[in-house]
């Protein structure tokens, strides 16, 4: 931790600072994360957070982006030339992996009373989930009109159904102290999955 006053490159304190309020919330909640307390976990002013960033809300919204946007579950179920079922394993194994290597962050996604707070950003949850909802689908559909995937399956219950399964993974695993390997779980739950895919023969 640096002293207090010590100045730091621009993206190293914004950093610094992200960290600290992921950090609060992960031990304390949502409810206790004030400009204040984040300044105290630095050890700087609050006038140096507001350099970085505007309020509480700017903090926030920089959190989400990375969870949401810097996530990488849609750049794999996008990529070309695959098959559904490499794509879709190997963006629950990626999604997952994240994750294990960023635990923090699954305070972020269980913390209702933080989208209650802010509704645009729930809307911005919203929208990146049911982007990659849609993602899916139309994985499942095109595999479908190739004979990959049973014609029975319906897209939007199997995207449901996948997406579903990584949230419920991912508060287990943090209700149980993140006492096993996520990645190992990526494994087992696309194996079940892909038993709705196959088609008859």
């Amino acid at each position: 931790m640096v002293t207090l006053g010590q100045k730091l490159p621009s993206e190293k304190r914004k950093k610094e600072i992200i960290e600290a309020a992921l950090e609060i919330i992960d031990e304390e909640g949502f409810s206790s994360l004030t400009i204040r307390k984040i300044a105290r976990l630095n050890k700087v002013t609050e006038a140096a957070i507001y350099r970085h960033f505007q309020n509480k809300k700017d903090i926030i919204d920089h959190l989400c982006s990375i969870l949401f946007i810097d996530n990488p579950v849609i750049s794999s179920i996008q990529k070309q030339g695959q098959d559904p079922f490499s794509l879709l394993e190997e963006a629950m194994e990626r999604q997952l992996t994240w994750i294990e290597a960023n635990p923090k962050f699954t305070a972020i996604l269980f913390q209702e009373e933080l989208f209650l707070e802010y509704p645009d950003i729930r809307e911005k949850f919203n929208f990146y989930r049911g982007h990659k909802e849609k993602t899916i689908e139309q994985l499942i559909l095109s595999a479908q009109q190739k004979g990959i995937v049973a014609s029975d399956v319906d897209p939007r219950i199997f995207a449901l159904l996948y997406m579903g399964s990584i949230r419920i993974s991912v508060l287990r695993w943090r209700s149980e102290g993140f006492s096993y390997s996520l990645r190992e779980e990526a494994k087992k739950l696309t194996g079940e999955l892909f038993k709705l895919l196959q088609p008859e023969k």
